[in-house]
């Protein structure tokens, strides 16, 4: 989402993008100024020095295509798009997803303009982080390139990577799946009233994690917009009978760095022990492996709802453990089973 007042300013649900400016100079170097950083970025020298972050800022500070990517208001990285996708990220600030969270709503950003095409960027060839980043967003290698790295002082080989739009559209398509019984669909504000009265259910609540019992509208709604389809794994969708009825609701986590993602899936009791989850929860999942570099898919559920357990093991899950989870709608944790399902085994069962 955009935040009109500032036209620069992109805030995702964990960070804030907004315009650089002189007063960033400090964070900069304290960022860039660590070799662990710099010795991906090929244009950036070691040691980075005060007179290197003036020259950059004097260039990118209120460009639209250069941000602060902000989390708590501070500054933890940079990203800009001018035909090219290029970011870093502070070093405490790695393995958190950030650089995938600020990364997609730039692309998105740049693919909002209707005269934009093809959108690159490249990766030093042993930058594995990077790597797994762009396929997450749908980058796919055109090419190689040898670069520069003034940190380093030696040339290195790196991977050019391209994402058309196209590409980027046809991710964007997911949301709308069909079965012969079921119709997934975004969620909107509009939805919280209804979802409430299912998900609010004493009986449904206890068994997911983050829906408490009773369950505030407001809270449903950010509920909502949290989970809102962004083009990429971290949604929620409705799941509707044909004639548009809300009965549930179906998603996906966030990708983490291990291209691993967890569903999860609710139904209206009145909608019970027809196979309508199974049927919606198989179209999901073959959407999403088709659709992102997911190559693991995980689910739980409390062992108090062994149902859940027995519509996992359809889709193919294969049950890896056992643990311990909370629930809003429960005082305590309370015991799970743990489920995984491979790209290749899915595959395989097609």
């Amino acid at each position: 989402m955009f935040d009109q007042r500032d036209e620069y300013r992109i805030v995702t649900p964990r960070l804030t993008l907004r315009a650089l400016r002189g007063s960033d100079a400090s964070d900069v170097i304290a960022g860039v100024g660590n070799l662990e950083v710099s010795r991906w970025l090929t244009a950036v020298p070691h040691p980075y020095e005060a007179s290197d972050a003036d020259a950059f800022l004097s260039h990118a500070s209120g460009r639209p295509d250069h941000w602060a990517i902000c989390r708590e208001g501070a500054l933890i990285g940079v990203i800009s798009c001018d035909g090219e996708l290029g970011y870093w990220l502070r070093r405490d600030a790695w393995g958190h997803g950030y650089a995938t969270e600020a990364a997609a709503a730039v692309v998105d950003h740049w693919f909002a303009d209707p005269s934009r095409n093809d959108l690159e960027a490249g990766h030093d060839i042993e930058n594995t982080a990077s790597a797994a980043v762009l396929a997450k967003l749908g980058f796919t290698e055109v090419g190689s390139r040898r670069r520069l790295s003034r940190a380093r002082g030696i040339e290195v080989d790196g991977r050019l990577l391209r994402l058309c739009r196209a590409g980027w559209e046809a991710r964007r398509r997911l949301p709308n799946l069909v079965t012969a019984r079921t119709r997934s669909r975004p969620l909107t504000a509009a939805d919280a009233p209804r979802l409430i009265a299912i998900a609010g259910n004493p009986d449904i609540a206890p068994m997911m994690g983050s829906i408490p019992c009773p369950w505030p509208e407001d809270a449903a709604e950010a509920w909502i917009a949290h989970r809102a389809w962004q083009g990429r794994p971290g949604f929620c969708l409705g799941l509707c009978r044909p004639d548009g009825t809300l009965i549930g609701l179906t998603g996906i986590s966030p990708m983490d760095e291990e291209s691993t993602s967890s569903i999860m899936f609710l139904l209206d009791k009145s909608c019970w022990n027809a196979g309508l989850v199974s049927e919606a929860l198989s179209a999901l999942v073959a959407a999403v492996f088709r659709s992102f570099p997911l190559e693991i898919l995980t689910a739980d559920h409390f062992e108090d709802n062994p149902v859940s357990g027995r519509v996992l093991e359809k889709l193919g899950f294969e049950k890896i453990g056992e643990g311990m989870a909370s629930s809003a709608a429960r005082l305590e944790p309370a015991p799970v089973s743990i489920y995984r399902l491979t790209r290749y085994n899915f595959e395989a069962r097609r």
